[in-house]
């Protein structure tokens, strides 16, 4: 017999301001090691599907 799963979000409210700044530090660290100093990401494969979107854009 399977387990029943259940899966809920629920939302509390403290009272204080959530501190952001770890959120922050690690999105801008993933951007980091996805992206290249000179703006290109460092997948060619995720490059090329970004150039193709880019040009796609233009001519809309």
């Amino acid at each position: 017999m399977a387990a029943e799963k259940n899966l809920a979000i629920r939302a509390e409210y403290t009272g204080t301001d959530p501190n952001l700044k770890p959120a922050a530090h690690a999105f801008a660290r993933v951007i980091r090691e996805a992206v290249r100093e000179d703006g290109t990401f460092a997948d060619p494969e995720l490059e090329e599907e970004f150039r193709r979107w880019r040009e796609e854009k233009k001519g809309a």
